[in-house]
């Protein structure tokens, strides 16, 4: 019997982490029988225009593949018609929140090809989830001027918890397994181990795995400051690059903000009461595939405001070593460009020697 495992996410429940570890380790997978086709994607996100019901003429968003989409379904489905595996496995979290006609579209194409269909949803307490959301938009920074305000009320007005009832009604609520993302609920306390549990074969070895753990936790006051980066300098302005923004075009060299001394970020989200109970409806909607030691607490409805931090609570101390990691940054890669430079001084003087002996 041909299995189809489908992981929709959601959004910061270490999706990334989940598709790393499939893709390095998609060689080991496949002698098991398991499928997890690299040649399409690493992290499958172009698979959600091509069961839209919209109409696309090209994705080529994420720089990887430039074809039509009628090109890529039938790739698509030709990869589900190999042979060699008994278990296929997609995972993109661009899927969570597609229409019901879109469900329909991806049911029919899947549905010949695979006798059994689960759906794979991890949930993130939703006051965690909202601050992770944060801390990523930040370190992104693909839109115009933002802020953290700004993201919380996006939060609240757009739940994606509600996304998952139209699965469960596509593929039925028995097809759909919904685990909590929190590591006293996950096995061995992490995700990754956590997935694979859930792919039915007992014959996977996790330590012939490739684990990889993805992405960092900016800290509150990396996040201030490049929320203030943001406002004044955003990357999009009309729809069009902003000149002005340093690495616009490049994205940060994020990675500088790990090295620095920071405290944790966190954010203290009130509802009022008709958030209060939106939120709330949707998380006795989730608990009930939990059991009840998993369930998430309801969230408290209040007439407080939620309460945002400020960038005068930055202190002088990490503005200083930010600064001096940039210029570490800076050194490094001129380091590398005087390597190159020198690497080709050689070469042409090689070049140049090679003319001379053959005259």
């Amino acid at each position: 019997m041909r299995q189809l495992s489908i992981h929709i996410g959601t959004n910061k429940t270490g999706t990334t982490s989940i598709q790393q570890t499939l893709y390095h380790s998609s060689q080991y997978l496949l002698s098991q029988r398991i499928l997890y086709d690299t040649s399409l994607h690493p992290n499958n996100h172009h698979i959600a225009p091509i069961f839209s019901a919209m109409q696309y003429s090209k994705y080529n968003k994420h720089g990887v593949l430039d074809m039509s989409v009628e090109d890529m379904e039938k790739r698509f489905i030709t990869s589900f018609s190999r042979n060699d595996f008994d278990h296929y496995i997609i995972s993109s979290e661009f899927l969570l929140n597609k229409t019901d006609d879109d469900l329909k579209r991806l049911h029919a194409v899947v549905s010949p090809f695979f006798e059994d269909i689960k759906i794979i949803v991890y949930v993130r307490e939703p006051i965690a989830y909202c601050t992770s959301q944060v801390q990523q938009r930040m370190k992104a920074i693909r839109r115009e001027a933002f802020g953290i305000r700004e993201e919380i009320k996006t939060f609240k007005e757009h739940i994606q918890y509600n996304h998952i009832r139209r699965w469960a009604d596509m593929f039925g609520r028995s097809n759909l397994v919904l685990r909590r993302f929190d590591k006293k609920f996950l096995f061995n306390g992490d995700v990754v181990e956590d997935f694979f549990s859930l792919i039915d074969t007992t014959d996977i070895e996790f330590n012939r795995l490739s684990i990889k753990h993805s992405n960092f936790s900016l800290g509150k006051n990396s996040v201030l400051f490049l929320e203030q980066l943001n406002k004044k300098y955003p990357t999009f302005i009309n729809g069009e690059i902003n000149p002005l923004k340093g690495f616009a075009f490049k994205g940060l060299p994020i990675h500088i903000f790990r090295q620095l001394n920071d405290e944790k970020f966190l954010l203290d989200i009130k509802f009022n009461d008709d958030e209060a109970n939106r939120m709330n409806e949707e998380l006795r909607y989730i608990n009930t595939y939990l059991s009840e030691k998993e369930h998430f607490d309801e969230v408290e409805a209040t007439d407080i405001e939620t309460t945002i931090p400020s960038i005068d609570e930055v202190p002088i101390a990490y503005l200083v070593d930010l600064f001096n990691q940039y210029n570490v940054f800076l050194a490094e890669k001129l380091d590398e460009c005087d390597h190159l430079k020198n690497s080709n001084q050689v070469k042409l003087q090689e070049i140049h020697r090679l003319k001379i002996t053959r005259q």
